[in-house]
């Protein structure tokens, strides 16, 4: 579904003005904008938009936007932050930007051992084994990294490997 149609869909069950006026504050989810379910590699939790598919439509910086302008003053809104990543199993290991089509979910990191999803404390475990390569040329102004893992390869979308020292 395209960000605009989700949008649509959204502002017809309530007025956010409305229920702003009501709380104290709004918590805007700002993750899981992309995963194994697209069928393709996405950006979890990208800053911002950029053009092309649907998977590089939905952001950050596009929900809280949506929010305001639906009338939610920004010092209600707070922005949920994704402390985890997505990891895919690529179909083709040379084709690894985003977009690239996937098999299904990536392994499970070695702590909370969930298919698709990568920790922090993993990103970090899996960073200083040492194997990535970033990739792709993109402006949503956090890392992608791609790993051969077992004869597959595997790629984690996230921001917070600078943190790593790695």
């Amino acid at each position: 579904m395209e960000s605009f149609q989700l949008a649509v869909h959204v502002s017809k069950l309530f007025l956010c003005s409305t229920v702003a006026s009501y709380v104290d504050l709004i918590n805007v989810m700002t993750y899981d904008m992309h995963g194994s379910w697209d069928g393709c590699t996405g950006m979890n939790a990208p800053l911002y938009s950029g053009s092309g598919s649907s998977y590089t439509k939905f952001s950050v910086d596009g929900s809280i936007n949506w929010w305001q302008r639906q009338g939610a003053p920004s010092s209600k809104l707070v922005v949920g932050m994704a402390a985890f990543g997505r990891s895919f199993t690529l179909a083709n290991p040379s084709n690894n930007g985003v977009g690239a089509t996937i098999v299904g979910p990536g392994n499970g990191g070695p702590f909370l051992d969930q298919s698709g999803t990568l920790g922090y404390n993993e990103i970090c475990h899996l960073m200083k084994s040492g194997g990535w390569t970033r990739v792709g040329n993109h402006n949503k102004k956090f890392p992608m990294y791609t790993n051969i893992i077992n004869g597959l390869a595997m790629m984690t979308l996230n921001r917070f490997s600078s943190n790593c020292n790695m």
